[in-house]
C-alpha cells in the first residue's frame, strides 16, 4: 500500500459513501454497552465457579437419564429452569 499523507487520506475517507444508519447507531451504542459490561463482568466473574457446578450438576442429571448433554440441550434446560423460578 502506498504511503499516503494526511490530506490524501482525508481526501479519500470523504470519498465514501456514508456508513448505512445502522451501522453507524451501534457504533455510537459501543460506548454505552461497554460501560454496561464493566459493570456487569466483575459480578459475573465472582459467579462463575457457581454457574460451572450448576452446569456440570445438569449435564450429569442429563448423562444419568441415558440422554446425551449436547451443549444446545444444557443450554435450553438452563433457559427452561430460570423461567420456572419466576
Amino acid at each position: 500500500m502506498p504511503p499516503y499523507d494526511e490530506q490524501e487520506l482525508a481526501d479519500l475517507l470523504r470519498a465514501l459513501k456514508p456508513p448505512p444508519e445502522d451501522w453507524a447507531e451501534a457504533a455510537r451504542q459501543v460506548p454505552r454497552i461497554q460501560r454496561q459490561l464493566d459493570q456487569v463482568l466483575p459480578t459475573l466473574e465472582a459467579e462463575s465457579a457457581a454457574r460451572s457446578t450448576e452446569t456440570e450438576a445438569l449435564e450429569r442429571a442429563i448423562s444419568e437419564a441415558g440422554i446425551e448433554p449436547a451443549p444446545q440441550l444444557v443450554a435450553a434446560l438452563k433457559r427452561h429452569l430460570e423461567h420456572a423460578g419466576e
